[in-house]
């Protein structure tokens, strides 16, 4: 028998290639934007956003490689407009930059995987409440039996009976 939870079984990176679409467009306007912009008007800061967005939806891998895209059209549109500093400083710059993004990926896609893999592990947790199906108390970890109002949720939970109710019902219980 397997000791793996539903937690354990979620893939690293999701897989949403519709998703993409819209992040790569957006991310078009903001590099359009920053190059109409110039050199002189910073607004790479902005570029983290869909950064955020791709780590968080999509994974981590096309996370990172957005990042050092943006970073590299925004060191091109540098180029094309003569650097304001020197090419030396300007690359150092962006090298920081990449890093800097490639950083807040990868931290926006582990909160993201630790957030699914909790999210799986209470809905199969829920799922598996031994609920009384005549009187609706909750049996917890401890075997006691509680209503339902301390549970706070909305659960799909496997049907029991609690000891009073099994009394009642066959005038006996499992535990005698």
């Amino acid at each position: 028998m397997s000791t793996a939870t539903p937690a354990d079984s979620l893939p690293q990176e999701p897989h949403h290639p519709g998703r993409r679409w819209p992040l790569l467009a957006s991310s078009s306007v903001l590099v359009a934007i920053d190059f109409m912009l110039g050199p002189v008007f910073a607004l790479p800061a902005f570029y983290v956003l869909p950064v955020i967005w791709a780590a968080w939806s999509i994974g981590l891998r096309f996370a990172c490689a957005l990042a050092c895209a943006l970073c590299l059209f925004r060191f091109t549109s540098h180029w094309i407009y003569g650097f304001p500093f020197d090419f030396s400083a300007a690359f150092v710059n962006n090298l920081f930059r990449s890093a800097t993004f490639i950083a807040v990926a990868c931290l926006t896609a582990h909160v993201a995987q630790k957030l699914r893999s909790q999210r799986a592990r209470i809905a199969h947790l829920e799922r598996n409440l031994p609920v009384c199906t005549s009187c609706s108390l909750i049996r917890d970890t401890d075997g006691r039996w509680l209503p339902v109002e301390n549970f706070g949720s909305a659960a799909r939970p496997r049907e029991h009976l609690c000891p009073d109710c099994e009394r009642r019902r066959y005038g006996f219980t499992n535990l005698e």
